[in-house]
């Protein structure tokens, strides 16, 4: 039996390592065009996510310019506030001069003094309102309050005439609200007078003539040592201070009591 055999020369060492250095470079040439596909396509889909953003932002603000905005009540009835105090920043002439005197001004006037835009820009379509603020003296301070009437979607009630508008809420006799020398007054321990304001409890004491409303804490304050007023009287010649409690000490005590606390709430 006889078998062939193919004799093969053996390469030499030099070739052996020619051989494996072209297909490194083979092998590095085909990495390296890898990378700079992966890198192109990297940059093709970051360009493409950049425009899509751009293109969403500008249809965003596109859709923000054509469209009409809307607001709470209250939150216009807060625009109609802040509009009233820069008005009559501008106008203190404007402001009423003794205590307990009330000025009234309208959106319109506020409008045209540029302190707001027209109350149509923050209703909803077909929504008609018109706008008040009165501004009320009481001591060295000024009360503003807003006044909103949009018909039968919204208008604005003060709590005094709220709870005046029921006439059985008015009694002659046991615990409840007595209408007293044209004001209102609660007698009785028994009463539905509670009031949640400023994140407490209070209790409505008395409705005044022009519907101001007097409330007491439920909780209590510490107030013992705080006098009801100790300034000079020139009348009395003593510190006797003065029965007015626009004006008196525990007036000032109490709003340093409530600022006070709506602060610590505000950190919280």
């Amino acid at each position: 039996m006889s078998s062939n055999f193919n004799m093969v020369k053996k390469p030499k060492k030099e070739e052996e390592d020619f051989l494996d250095e072209e297909e490194i470079d083979i092998t590095e040439e085909k990495s390296s065009i890898l990378d700079k596909d992966a890198k192109k396509r990297m940059i093709i889909f970051m360009a493409v996510i950049f425009g899509g953003l751009i293109f969403l932002f500008f249809i965003l603000y596109l859709v923000s310019l054509f469209s009409h905005p809307t607001y709470g009540y209250s939150d216009i009835e807060d625009t109609l506030k802040e509009a009233a105090i820069s008005y009559f920043k501008d106008n203190p002439d404007s402001l009423p001069a003794d205590d307990g005197d009330i000025v009234e001004v309208d959106s319109t006037n506020l409008v045209a003094a540029g302190k707001m835009k027209d109350i149509s820009e923050y209703t909803a379509e077909g929504v008609s309102c018109a706008g008040t603020v009165q501004v009320e003296k009481a001591g060295t301070e000024y009360l503003y309050t807003p006044y909103l009437n949009c018909g039968d979607n919204y208008t604005t009630i003060e709590l005094a005439k709220k709870i005046l508008e029921d006439e059985n809420s008015i009694v002659t006799s046991g615990y409840g609200l007595y209408s007293m020398n044209g004001a209102y007054v609660y007698r009785g321990e028994d009463v539905n007078n509670y009031v949640k304001f400023s994140g407490s409890l209070w209790r409505i004491v008395k409705i005044t003539s022009n519907n101001n409303i007097v409330l007491i804490n439920d909780t209590g304050i510490e107030y013992s040592s705080q006098p009801w007023d100790d300034r000079y009287n020139e009348e009395a010649a003593y510190k006797s201070g003065f029965n007015q409690y626009s004006a008196s000490r525990i007036r000032e005590y109490l709003n340093r009591i409530y600022e006070t606390k709506s602060k610590d709430e505000e950190e919280n």
